[in-house]
């Protein structure tokens, strides 16, 4: 006696093809499961997008596509910090700015210029120390990493001057500046 099957097809996600149902698989799971026709279709090769920081073309693997919008993590990070960080900031997390930190703390030995505090072995505690501007960073640029415009201070001493943060200096030059 012959058993007549119905043969189920449908239509491939990504080519359209026509591809049936296999026999040892049930209707719902090959409902669920089966999208594609083959294993090309269902993984295809690599494709290529452009970077938005620098329009280079990169190839990335196809499920990327449309989340793969650089092509580094350089590319990626410049491409974020349009205009965000400002000069001074960047300055700030420079090699050079480093540079000078350390030269401001060696010429001082590593201790607070205003009170003569430092680390030492048998202290107990550890003492923190800033390298301070002592003509302000935002007022004069032209001194920013001029070591003999620097001085070792602890956290202490250097809240305590008027340069630290948004001190009276900066509030006494806006209104001078507001004035002129």
């Amino acid at each position: 006696m012959e058993v007549c099957r119905k043969l189920l097809t449908k239509p491939c996600l990504r080519c359209g093809h026509l591809f049936a149902k296999p026999y040892t698989e049930s209707v719902r799971a090959w409902n669920e499961r089966h999208k594609y026709c083959s294993r090309a279709c269902a993984c295809p090769g690599p494709v290529t997008v452009q970077c938005r920081q620098c329009d280079r073309q990169v190839r990335v693997k196809a499920y990327r596509r449309d989340t793969a919008h650089f092509c580094s993590h350089l590319c990626a990070s410049q491409y974020r910090d349009e205009g965000k960080r400002t000069a001074d900031k960047k300055l700030r997390q420079s090699a050079a700015y480093g540079k000078w930190r350390t030269a401001v703390f060696e010429r001082d030995n590593y201790t607070c210029t205003s009170c003569g505090d430092h680390n030492y072995e048998g202290r107990g505690s550890t003492i923190i120390i800033q390298a301070d501007h002592i003509k302000p960073f935002a007022l004069h640029p032209e001194l920013r990493l001029d070591v003999d415009n620097g001085r070792t201070l602890c956290v202490p001493c250097h809240r305590a001057t008027g340069t630290f943060g948004r001190g009276s200096i900066y509030r006494s030059h806006e209104r001078c500046m507001a004035a002129a």
